[in-house]
């Protein structure tokens, strides 16, 4: 696995203390299942298991929100989350969500956060 450059790296290491100070467990870091990479998988407050999608922007006026990710980005993540399923036997069929984050970074929170993310069937 190629290393990632150093604002996506610290854009990942941001998300994931944002999630632990709000209760949540990191269970992985960019983890491969055999359809996508997930940045970060974890197990939400709520016991969720959740695949969390990083995205780190140094243009704000590109696209936006869920629309960040595009068809087959959705698809792939859509399978990802079936092995998920698969192999970790949740409770609940695991959850998609996206953090967006500014470049260069500041603060201690991503911009923007979608929870709960429709993947593509």
């Amino acid at each position: 696995m190629k290393p990632l450059p150093p604002q996506w790296a610290l854009a990942e290491e941001l998300v994931s203390s944002w999630l632990q100070e709000k209760g949540w467990r990191i269970l992985k870091r960019n983890a491969r299942t055999p359809y996508s990479e997930i940045d970060i998988l974890a197990l939400s407050a709520d016991r969720d298991l959740t695949a969390v999608e990083v995205k780190a922007r140094s243009n704000p006026s590109l696209l936006e929100g869920e629309n960040i990710l595009g068809r087959a980005q959705r698809r792939r993540l859509g399978k990802a989350l079936l092995w998920l399923e698969r192999t970790y036997r949740p409770k609940r069929f695991p959850v998609l969500a996206l953090a967006i984050v500014d470049l260069p970074i500041s603060g201690t929170q991503p911009r923007s956060w979608f929870p709960n993310v429709q993947p593509e069937a």
